[in-house]
Parts: structure tokens; C-alpha cells; sequence
């Protein structure tokens, strides 16, 4: 399945860079999320974030696994 973040806002984009490499924190704390000055674009933010956060949770899941297997990750 390959990811099409590329088409998506630049608010998603950040969110979904920093669900999936960022530091995990608050949001109340979040400065990229603060950046974003309508609506739309907190909502697109929190989408990206999301799936982001989602794809290295899969991630984490997987590497286990590999490495009792004797596998390594690229």
C-alpha cells in the first residue's frame, strides 16, 4: 500500500511527518499544530498526524517480529 501524503495540504504533511518521526507529546504543547491558523488546517494537521502515528505503531509491531525471526530491517 504506498502512502499519498504527497497530494495532501501541507498541514496534513506536518502532521503526518510528525506522527511519524516527531516526538511524542501534547498537542496542548504541539508548535506546528499552532501554526495553523483556520480550522481546516488543524483538522488536516490532526488527519496527517494521525496516519502518521498509525504507520509507525505498525512499524514498531513489525520489527519486533523480525528480529526473533533472525531477519534484519533495512
Amino acid at each position: 500500500m504506498i502512502n499519498n501524503h504527497q497530494s495532501k495540504s501541507r498541514a496534513y504533511r506536518c502532521g503526518w511527518i510528525d506522527g511519524r518521526y516527531g516526538e511524542l507529546g501534547c498537542f496542548t504543547e504541539n508548535l506546528r499544530l499552532a501554526e495553523c491558523e483556520t480550522a481546516s488546517e488543524r483538522l488536516d494537521y490532526y488527519r496527517g498526524h494521525r496516519a502518521g502515528w498509525e504507520l509507525r505503531q505498525s512499524s514498531v509491531a513489525i520489527f519486533p517480529k523480525l528480529r526473533r525471526s533472525g531477519v534484519t530491517a533495512a
